[in-house]
């Protein structure tokens, strides 16, 4: 009888332990129905408006742009896909095609400080291309070729004896076609006594300044307007003007001239035909000197001393800013070492926005040395222009 009781007792708190265990269970999927169940308004006799609740983002939240790379989805892209495919046609003014012509492109990764050098040391765009700022197109039998083209805009150029063009083409562009026109290089040698070779004297390309002559009864030599090319000397007096075609329209009298000294002939009358000959065009000069242009430093924290010098010939020409001929002062002076006896020589700073210009000596026999100290500093209040310049020549 007793184990009796107790068997049953054991089966009875068996049972009961079941049925807490499936009460909790009930209980627990009923909360999670009811958490994931939209929420209800509470019932009321007026009739109201359920509004939910706004999504709320975090305000910082990463994007596409600001995501770390481990968030982005890598999708590797070939640079060539970004690249349209580009056809190049090199012809002539009647559009056909140019044979045994050469082409260049501008580096697209080259730094503008590279291309204003490029720019100011060859002047001439087919030039600046060629010499190293641009890698060449190797073009077919028909002056074509294909390529990948650039993403941003640059310029090609071509050439071919007697010819040259450039152009821009841009990003995306399908198609460029570079049309040559005549274009010759001038090369000029300037000899002295003994015909020895005169290093440092500038060649200009320059044309006839109609404002200053009557159009009626010309003036002999003529009256010349400021260069639209300017070359030095090396030594062995050799100088080359580039693409004259490119960079004048010889439409007006143009005539290559040196400046600031007397030579033989005085002028040079430059033409399609003298162009066509690609003969090398030689002035004499039967004595010249130099000139040493020292800068005076400013007065203590008014300003920086000059560093590069300009050089005129011609006081009517003063108010034109292009680039005269130039020197840059190196241990404290400027030197042009090839200038006329008793010519008018004009200098000014080259390196800042100031017009104040100064009438420099000139060699009063050639081989003279004609040193001047070049005062380019504003007058205080109260103080007069700059002294007019003082003659210290040497042998």
């Amino acid at each position: 009888m007793g184990r009796s009781r107790q068997t049953l007792l054991l089966a009875l708190l068996g049972a009961a332990t079941l049925l807490i265990a499936v009460l909790l269970r009930v209980s627990d999927q009923h909360s999670s129905a009811a958490a994931s169940a939209p929420a209800q308004s509470k019932p009321s006799n007026s009739a109201t408006a359920v509004v939910e609740a706004p999504v709320e983002f975090p305000e910082n939240r990463p994007t596409v742009d600001s995501a770390a790379p481990v968030e982005r989805e890598a999708v590797p892209i070939a640079l060539s896909e970004l690249r349209a495919q580009l056809t190049l046609r090199v012809v002539d003014s009647a559009g056909s095609p140019v044979l045994g012509a050469r082409a260049w492109i501008e580096d697209e990764n080259a730094p503008p400080a590279k291309i204003a050098q490029f720019a100011k040391l060859y002047r001439s765009d087919v030039h600046e291309l060629e010499s190293g700022l641009g890698r060449e197109v190797q073009l077919d039998a028909d002056a074509s070729a294909q390529f990948d083209g650039p993403l941003r805009a640059v310029r090609i150029a071509a050439r071919a004896p007697g010819l040259a063009g450039c152009t821009v083409v841009a990003r995306g562009d399908r198609e460029c076609v570079v049309t040559l026109t005549p274009s010759h290089d001038v090369e000029v040698f300037v000899l002295g006594p003994g015909d020895r070779p005169v290093a440092g004297a500038f060649i200009a390309l320059r044309s006839e300044d109609w404002e200053r002559v009557e159009i009626t009864a010309k003036a002999r030599p003529p009256v010349l307007g400021a260069p639209s090319i300017t070359a030095r000397t090396d030594q062995t007096g050799r100088a080359v003007l580039r693409d004259i075609e490119g960079q004048h329209d010889l439409r007006f009298e143009t005539w290559l001239d040196i400046l600031f000294v007397q030579s033989e002939p005085e002028l040079v009358e430059v033409t399609p035909p003298l162009l066509a000959q690609n003969k090398a065009v030689v002035f004499r000069v039967a004595s010249y000197g130099s000139l040493l242009v020292e800068p005076v430093a400013p007065a203590e924290g008014s300003g920086s001393i000059a560093t590069r010098i300009e050089l005129l010939p011609d006081r009517l020409l003063l108010g034109q800013r292009i680039p005269w001929p130039t020197a840059a002062v190196e241990h404290g002076a400027a030197w042009f070492p090839c200038v006329g006896i008793g010519e008018q020589l004009i200098v000014r700073r080259a390196d800042s926005p100031s017009l104040i210009t100064l009438d420099a000596p000139s060699p009063s026999a050639h081989g003279e040395v004609a040193r001047f100290k070049a005062d380019f500093n504003p007058p205080r209040v109260g103080q007069s222009a700059p002294n007019p310049p003082t003659q210290d020549s040497q042998r």
